[in-house]
């Protein structure tokens, strides 16, 4: 079941879940696991395809790593916003 999402995306690896009646796929995504269960599990390539888009919408919009994505650019345009380097998890990325 491995399919290959968007670029950069990764394989997705099916899982286990002791039936044939669903189709369980997982890969990592946005620094955490994405697992997606499909009925009918012939629809399980078309399922992983439409979250891989929805995957990489979040990313490009919201990731803090990401210098181009929505929330950085935000972020920068703020106030005594911190120009360089990035907060630790748990403080703030912008100082007002």
């Amino acid at each position: 079941m491995a399919a290959m999402g968007p670029e950069g995306a990764g394989d997705w690896y099916p899982v286990d879940a002791g039936t044939t009646t669903v189709a369980v796929a997982e890969r990592a995504a946005l620094g955490t696991t994405a697992r997606v269960v499909v009925w009918p599990p012939g629809r399980a390539g078309r399922a992983l395809a439409a979250v891989d888009a929805q995957l990489a919408l979040l990313d490009e919009q919201a990731s803090r790593f990401r210098g181009d994505s929505e929330i950085s650019k935000v972020h920068r345009c703020l106030p005594g916003a911190a120009r360089s380097g990035s907060a630790r998890p748990g403080e703030a990325a912008v100082h007002l």
